[in-house]
């Protein structure tokens, strides 16, 4: 009976093909729901996952360093000082945090061992999952540190050298334009011919703008202020951080906007920080060429206050583009690439404007910049110059740089020289169209100031990686943020393998 019941209900499923396609149709749109939820919430709790990491790890560096400072486990609430039995924020230690997203730790210390650890507590929200009922996504994270016996310090200095030409008013993400329809291709189309209105052009831009996307200046700003308060806070309060600690920062566009030397302490929150203003050009060579005159009597400052010839020396590289000098100058550079592992490889070809009646050419266009990549063209055909690879034409390797990547490479390897180690960022370096926000209003006048976005190319990226890649130390100083987040993560790793280098804590 239960048997020809259960064969019923099967031919009733077969035959009801309205209820039959509306399952499958809900079963497929959830498996759907759930692919799409995976892939983006996946790359949001990655993010949040390696910020949680990093609160951890700055965490168990301040309350070792503390502990080393107190020669035991600090017992009492102090600037700086982490104790067990009290949970903390992420935002004790200057982290911001995403909407929707919560970071906690607590701190255990063991005199035994003389080692601290510091364990984090984080939820956050998904975005897609929460079709499925799925509200928040936890994580724990760890970090353990040896404490190491009190007034192990290294003096160091910091020099920042950061971009804040106009571009870093542009969002840190390009615009969304996926799923467009025809219309918007036509009012995006208004917006970068010129011919839109100026509110418009602002509703167009904000319209594909990216929910969690955030003006560059706005991130460099919070990032700063977070790494000058954690870096004074980890050296020490008071006598140690004027003593050890030395810091300046060289803001640019194509010129120097502001200047501070390099001096004894922290940075000056609002001098320094809170007063960067995006606006010109990009030419990092005249702030390398000051920072490279800064560098050449650090050893005799640390001296004469610390005893210490040789303090650790770092130099921080954070541009959102690359060197324009203002006008877009550019030069030819016959080599190989700028740097000795650069992302790609350009050529360059003279090409016959004019021939005379025997054939012969009497002009002829200058080197033109014409981008074949040797790995990708050249590949299927094993061919390693475009005339093996059957294209016409006198070929040379090469490049267009400008002269301010010449400039900038040459005081890099100098500093490189003289022991400074070099962090640089590759800072929002995407290509696409982004949102200037109020770039168009702060140049005025006739420069396309209707225009609310403005497009990066592929060969634009590739010549700031490349500048970047030649001027970092090695490849473990050159890090990559394509956003707000991967810029706090990056500063962070910075600001911690600076303090263990200063503290020189144990293993």
């Amino acid at each position: 009976m239960k048997l020809y019941n259960f064969y019923n209900r099967i031919k009733q499923f077969k035959n009801d093909t309205n209820g039959n396609f509306g399952v499958m149709a809900s079963t497929t749109m959830l498996a759907l729901i759930s692919g799409i939820g995976l892939t983006i919430d996946g790359q949001r709790f990655y993010s949040h996952a390696e910020k949680a990491q990093s609160v951890a790890d700055a965490a168990g560096l301040a309350a070792a360093i503390a502990a080393s400072g107190e020669n035991g486990v600090p017992r009492e609430i102090a600037h700086g000082t982490f104790v067990e039995g009290q949970t903390y924020s992420a935002a004790d230690l200057g982290f911001d945090l995403d909407k929707g997203e919560n970071i906690t730790f607590d701190v255990e210390y063991n005199s035994v061992d003389r080692e601290v650890t510091v364990r984090t507590t984080g939820t956050v929200t998904p975005i897609m999952l929460q079709l499925i009922s799925k509200k928040a996504i936890a994580s724990t994270n760890e970090s353990t540190v040896k404490f190491e016996e009190p007034g192990v310090i290294n003096p160091a200095s910091v020099l920042f050298v950061l971009d804040n030409s106009g571009s870093m008013l542009f969002d840190d993400q390009p615009l969304n334009f996926s799923n467009l329809t025809f219309s918007d291709v036509s009012d995006i189309n208004s917006v970068i011919s010129g011919s839109a209105s100026r509110d418009f052009a602002n509703n167009v831009a904000n319209e594909f703008s990216l929910d969690n996307a955030i003006p560059r200046i706005t991130a460099l700003k919070n990032n700063m202020t977070s790494f000058n308060t954690q870096l004074a806070t980890i050296i020490g309060d008071g006598a140690n951080t004027n003593d050890f600690l030395r810091t300046g920062i060289l803001t640019y566009n194509n010129g120097i906007i502001r200047e501070s030397a390099l001096d004894w302490g922290a940075l000056d929150q609002v001098q320094d920080i809170d007063n960067m203003s995006p606006i010109g050009g990009t030419d990092s060579s005249v702030a390398f060429e000051k920072a490279r005159q800064d560098y050449i009597n650090e050893g005799l400052e640390h001296f004469n206050r610390n005893g210490n010839m040789s303090p650790s020396k770092y130099l921080v590289f954070m541009p959102d583009g690359q060197n324009t000098d203002g006008n877009g100058a550019t030069i030819w550079r016959a080599v190989p690439d700028i740097s000795s592992t650069g992302y790609f490889r350009a050529w360059g070809t003279q090409v016959c404007r004019f021939r005379n009646s025997s054939g012969n050419c009497i002009q002829t266009y200058g080197l033109r910049y014409v981008h074949w990549d040797v790995d990708v063209q050249g590949a299927n055909g094993s061919a390693t110059t475009p005339n093996e690879a059957g294209f016409t034409g006198n070929w040379e390797e090469g490049r267009y740089v400008t002269p301010g990547d010449d400039a900038t490479i040459t005081d890099c390897t100098a500093l490189k020289a003289d022991n400074v180690t070099i962090y640089t960022i590759a800072f929002a370096l995407d290509t696409g169209w982004f949102n200037t926000n109020n770039w168009p209003d702060i140049l005025g006048g006739a420069y396309d100031v209707r225009r609310e976005i403005r497009r990066v190319d592929e060969d634009d990226v590739e010549r700031a990686f490349s500048l970047l890649d030649a001027c970092a130390t090695d490849e473990n100083t050159f890090l990559l943020a394509n956003n707000a987040t991967d810029l706090q993560i990056a500063f962070n790793q910075i600001r911690v393998q600076i303090a263990e280098d200063v503290v020189r804590l144990r293993e």
